[in-house]
């Protein structure tokens, strides 16, 4: 069961010079939560509240410019005080003082304060406003990079130990105010691996306060999530991206409780006993079941009041249909009663309104259209959101190898839902024949051939180009992440000796997940611009540079030829 507070309001806590820190009950009230979530809401106060939020743009160091849409009664941005100390910094975020204790405490012990980065993020979040970060590089995670897992763990953990003190305080007392869901867990984190995971949980867990004195199942957690044995490590070839975000456990079918009481923490908690859970997509998915099943069991995620989904832009290449079936099940009226206390649900709630007042922290790595819908449309945050700015810099074109001819082929589509069937007519039509021609032209002196990439981003587009290729009798390799190793292998030997038969179709998944070394002397096209902008130089110098010991036709300094398709609609970082 659950452990009450002292009688006298008071808790043993954090030691600080071998005494014995207390923290008084009002040390675990957050004016931030109070304001967002206790307040009297109901459906007209949310429309208004919401028509009341006022557009601005702002800079916030390590970020860079943002757009906040914030109440016209409370600042864009809480202040950052300049040359602050990391607790000043933290106290100016609404951080409260035991949680700054304990990460003073983590960092004495661990290392690695919080860049500006970490701060900035943590800023924004404190407001419970919705952040969208497509920026979020898989190195700005850590602490020499910017500090945003640890900055997230502290916001989680901040959250969850309020509510659990609230719930606590109430029954020590007795009553019964209306100031919760309809089930336990508040906090939902997304994580496309295990690795992932472990950061996040690893960091939460270092931030914990004193008064939590044991957390049961960690050393399973651990193993469970650890680098698996026997696996071999990542070669040293792989760029450093490559490695960054591969580095670890791979595995991404995993969810896991944590559960928190006065003194104890729990992993492995059971969902409808856990204040927070950590999932994967697919494990959550599994986990909830398929809409219609009978043995679909989603009513837990009915109380989430902050979602984040880190690493945002590998679901894209994972599967993004798993995270829209959990993001539909979330804060909606549960199909069965449990034992849920509905003297204490909020008015609001049983309204179906709290997803109006779910806090969505959304980071990736780059722009998607999937994930801006996500961040600008499905999120109808009460208090508004801060979304970072797009940053037009050098780009990438400067990294393709010199005298490589590189064209952009342009088409037209009616409209988005449209935008499909316009590109395979405009690849049929225009990119096709040039292909054809290419590879059909007479073997070089060596006995080399002519030979042809197609890299195609998406998936459901690699199955259309597929069966188009096999309508129109056009010989080709394809290369996917379902490949298997010795059909990879022999394409990519074929491709460097200059064997290959017809077009070589790679799938921007495969390159993601594999990043497959492709050598030969290969003309270049993209179906589509790639996710990642780096792909396209990466790929270019692997295809396009002329070979030292036989350049191309042109001139010495010539090189290789890359051709793009895109659209207006195609949205690039």
């Amino acid at each position: 069961g659950e452990e009450e507070l002292e009688s006298d309001g008071q808790e043993v806590g954090e030691e600080s010079g071998g005494d014995k820190v207390k923290a008084s009950a009002a040390d675990w009230r957050s004016a931030a939560y109070s304001r967002h979530f206790d307040a009297s809401w109901d459906e007209a106060k949310l429309d208004a509240a919401q028509a009341s939020l006022r557009g601005s743009e702002a800079a916030l160091r390590g970020v860079g410019r943002v757009e906040v849409t914030a109440p016209p009664d409370r600042p864009p941005v809480p202040e950052q005080p300049a040359g602050a100390s990391d607790d000043e910094a933290l106290a100016a975020a609404g951080v409260l003082p035991p949680l700054r204790r304990s990460y003073a405490a983590a960092v004495a012990e661990h290392g690695g304060k919080l860049a500006a980065t970490g701060r900035s993020v943590l800023h924004a979040a404190s407001s419970y406003r919705d952040v969208y970060l497509p920026c979020a590089a898989p190195a700005s995670y850590g602490d020499e990079g910017g500090g945003l897992m640890r900055a997230l763990a502290l916001h989680t953990l901040q959250h969850v130990l309020v509510v659990t003190r609230q719930r606590l305080r109430a029954a020590q007392k007795g009553t019964s105010p209306a100031d919760q869901g309809f089930t336990r867990p508040t906090v939902l984190v997304l994580l496309p691996f295990r690795s992932h995971a472990l950061a996040f949980v690893k960091a939460l867990l270092e931030l914990l306060p004193d008064a939590i004195e044991q957390v049961e199942n960690k050393a399973r957690f651990l193993s469970d999530f650890a680098h698996r044995e026997g696996e071999p490590p990542i070669p040293r070839a792989k760029p450093e991206d490559y490695r960054s975000m591969f580095e670890g456990n791979t595995d991404d079918c995993f969810r896991c409780g944590l559960r928190l009481s006065r003194k104890s923490a729990k992993l492995y908690a059971a969902f409808y006993k856990a204040d927070l859970v950590v999932a994967s997509p697919l494990g959550l998915r599994l986990g909830v079941g398929g809409a219609g099943e009978a043995r679909a069991d989603s009513d837990w995620l009915s109380s989430i009041e902050v979602l984040l989904l880190l690493h945002a832009d590998v679901f894209l290449m994972q599967n993004w249909a798993h995270v829209a079936r959990v993001l539909s099940l979330l804060n909606a009226t549960p199909s069965e009663t449990r034992d849920t206390d509905f003297s204490r649900v909020r008015p609001y709630a049983l309204d179906g309104l709290s997803g109006r007042l779910r806090q969505t922290l959304l980071l990736a790595a780059h722009e998607a259209p999937e994930l801006r819908a996500l961040a600008m449309r499905s999120c109808r945050n009460a208090s508004g959101r801060v979304a970072a700015l797009p940053e037009h810099g050098v780009g990438c074109l400067s990294a393709v190898p010199s005298g490589t001819r590189q064209l952009f082929v342009r088409f037209d589509a009616a409209s988005p839902a449209e935008l499909a069937d316009a590109r395979l007519h405009a690849f049929k039509e225009r990119l096709l024949p040039a292909l054809l021609r290419a590879v059909g032209e007479p073997a070089r002196p060596g006995g080399r051939r002519a030979q042809a990439v197609l890299f195609v981003p998406s998936y459901f587009d690699f199955v259309r180009v597929r069966q188009l290729l096999r309508d129109e009798d056009v010989p080709f390799v394809g290369l996917s992440e379902y490949s298997e190793p010795p059909d990879v292998a022999r394409a990519r030997a074929a491709l460097q000796r200059g064997e290959l038969e017809g077009l070589l179709v790679y799938t921007e998944r495969a390159h993601f997940f594999r990043r497959h070394l492709l050598k030969g002397d290969a003309q270049l096209a993209f179906y589509g611009l790639p996710s990642y902008a780096h792909f396209y130089p990466e790929l270019a110098q692997m295809l396009c540079a002329a070979p030292s010991d036989q350049p191309r036709g042109g001139g010495a300094a010539a090189g290789g030829t890359c051709v793009a398709l895109f659209s207006k609609y195609d949205l690039q970082p």
